[in-house]
């Protein structure tokens, strides 16, 4: 019987405490009701009260086609569909498929709507960086008139305001007054402003350019940027052309602008430049890491203390972004240790083409293609092919058009070399005009294998003047004219061995053609001007010394064609004398044939009459040699 009485009072307090829940739920949900009875039963009185919420809090006004839905399970909300929002200046329009507002319950318990929550689906957003959205009836507004630090400001910093979640959404930006325009598509964020004197964040995705970024943001006090004063900005967006992270202040008045901290690296340079909408910067690199000190506004980026890694490249110095008009120019000094250039002459049109002659593809390079460029650039060591330059100054310049390098100064090879490059560029071709002197330049690493196994090296002083115009690298060959003038000491001349040639002259005159390819010359001095014109290079005085051997040599190089057509006399030198200096132990010889694979041809006559058993063969009458 105990047990049975304990049973029956444990369920009778049970039942009582049911009954004790659902009585404060239906009082609270009388409450509820009768908050809402001036509304709840009313669209029109519904969609007026939402459009007053929204106007208090930001001073938008608010126009409604759809007819207002309320739920309160299983949050209270409201729906509404096409909506619209504009302030009175015009410079900002939202355009919603659809509205769903969540409501504060407690304040629904007072019978008043309090909007915690907006979610606007496929949002189109008009926004005029020019105006100032926020009327001074607003929530905002009147925070935006409160002097900072004044206890207006701390009041008017008290209004609550909320989260804002666009699903699907596009965004139109423009400057009214310079014209420009971006668009910002399929933006899926929550912007989160609880109240007005409380950080803001963006957090979410949104397309730019064809390409999906992650973007997380906080700003400090966003009011203080209202009042004009400047806020804390942390900044992060990542994509998968590149990543790019802010730390730093806002600002936005006079102009809006950041100053702080900026690091971004990017995989692929080229992506990134085009995701940024630079598309007439062309990046012959991929990988690119940087950090500076920035100041960033509408139409200038400019970094300080800059470290930048382009592929293997380490540079230092200062970088400026400037916005002119639809295009962008870059400027700068940077400073490095070491820089390799091979990827940009890479990136050039090939020079040759499949058929190992000069490329008959025409230039695709246009004058609006040309970037807006001026760096300067001073360097301990440059790798530009073969040629390794040291304590180089180098400046890049151009825009409308023209490309101009120029070296002022370099060191290589144990010598000093100058030079200026200009390539003017017209719609169909291309105009290139060259001008270098070098001193004392080692030119074996520069030539080795140009002829083949013919090279030639030694200390190289001279200069040359070059120009030309075409639309392609045959036609630009094809066009060239000028001068150059070069004078070489103590170096080596590989494919023929003429010291050699000399001694094995009169012992062995009919396999001179063919031992004479063996080796190398070794000589004192040799100098020659070529004179070209159209393609062809006309050698003028050509000489070559060995203490054995005096070489004269002159004839054509055709650029155009790749061949040779040149003739050269050998006489004794200095250390022959007395032995050998006499007419008869002069050696011609030519050289003809492609630059891949130029030809020895000696002069065969001559060779057999100084070969005893042979000799008869040509008779008594002497006869020219024959080529």
């Amino acid at each position: 019987m105990a047990r049975r009485a304990f049973a029956l009072e444990t369920l009778a307090r049970t039942y009582s405490s049911l009954a004790a829940t659902i009585g404060v739920g239906l009082v609270l949900a009388a409450a509820v009701v009768a908050g809402l009875a001036p509304w709840a039963f009313s669209s029109l009185a519904l969609r007026a009260e939402i459009a007053a919420r929204i106007r208090d809090m930001t001073g938008l006004e608010t126009v409604a086609q759809g007819t207002p839905v309320f739920a309160f399970l299983p949050r209270p909300h409201v729906g509404i569909d096409d909506v619209t929002f504009a302030d009175p200046s015009g410079a900002l329009r939202v355009r919603t498929r659809r509205l769903e507002g969540y409501l504060r319950v407690a304040s629904l318990l007072v019978g008043r709507i309090e909007v915690t929550r907006v979610r606007l689906g496929r949002p189109e957003l008009y926004i005029d960086t020019e105006g100032r959205p926020m009327p001074p009836h607003s929530a905002i507004g009147r925070a935006a008139t409160a002097k900072s630090a004044t206890p207006q400001a701390s009041s008017t910093d008290q209004a609550r305001l909320g989260a804002v979640e666009l699903v699907d959404g596009t965004a139109r930006i423009v400057n009214g007054t310079g014209g420009q325009e971006v668009l910002i598509e399929a933006i899926n964020v929550v912007v989160d402003w609880p109240k007005v004197g409380n950080a803001a964040r963006v957090d979410g995705h949104l397309g730019w350019n064809g390409e999906t970024a992650a973007i997380d943001a906080t700003i400090d006090r966003p009011v203080e940027l209202i009042r004009g004063e400047p806020s804390g900005l942390d900044l992060r967006i990542s994509a998968p052309a590149g990543k790019v992270a802010f730390d730093g202040l806002l600002e936005s008045t006079p102009i809006a602008r950041l100053s702080g901290r900026l690091t971004i690296s990017a995989p692929s340079a080229p992506k990134l430049l085009a995701l940024a909408g630079s598309s007439h910067l062309r990046a012959p690199f991929d990988a690119l890491a940087l950090s500076c000190d920035a100041t960033i506004s509408q139409l200038e980026a400019a970094c300080t203390g800059l470290g930048l890694r382009i592929d293997d490249n380490e540079l230092v110095g200062t970088l400026t972004l400037r916005a002119q008009g639809d295009r962008t120019a870059l400027s700068g000094k940077l400073a490095t240790s070491a820089l390799s250039l091979h990827r940009v002459l890479a990136s050039l049109p090939a020079a040759m083409g499949g058929d190992g002659q000069w490329s008959r593809a025409a230039f695709t390079l246009r004058p609006e293609r040309v970037p807006d460029l001026d760096l300067r650039l001073a360097a301990a060591r440059v790798e530009i092919g073969g040629l390794a330059l040291v304590d180089t100054e180098l400046s890049l310049r151009s825009g409308e058009g023209r490309i101009e390098v120029a070296l002022p100064t370099a060191k290589a090879s144990g010598g000093a070399v100058t030079g200026r490059a200009v390539l003017a560029v017209s719609d169909g071709e291309v105009g290139l005009r060259v001008q270098t002197t070098f001193e004392e330049i080692g030119l074996s690493t520069a030539t080795r294998g140009s002829l083949g196994t013919w090279r030639i090296g030694g200390a190289t002083t001279g200069s040359a003047t070059l120009e030309s115009k075409g639309s392609s690298m045959s036609e630009l060959v094809r066009n060239l004219k000028g001068s150059v003038a070069l004078a070489l000491a103590s170096g080596e001349f590989a494919g023929i061995d003429l010291d050699r040639a000399f001694r094995r002259l009169d012992r062995r005159p009919l396999s001179l053609s063919e031992e004479i390819h063996r080796g190398a010359t070794a000589f004192e001095s040799a100098s020659f001007i070529l004179d070209i014109g159209r393609g062809v290079a006309a050698v003028e005085t050509g000489r070559l010394r060995t203490p054995a051997v005096d070489l004269s040599f002159g004839g054509t190089a055709d650029l155009a064609e790749r061949s040779l057509n040149l003739h050269a006399v050998a006489t004794p030198g200095a250390a022959a004398q007395g032995t050998l200096a006499h007419e008869n132990r002069k050696f011609r010889f030519d050289v003809a044939g492609s630059f891949d694979d130029p030809l020895f041809l000696p002069d065969v006559r001559s060779l057999i009459r100084r070969s005893g058993a042979a000799a008869p063969l040509l008779g008594r009458s002497p006869e020219a040699p024959a080529r």
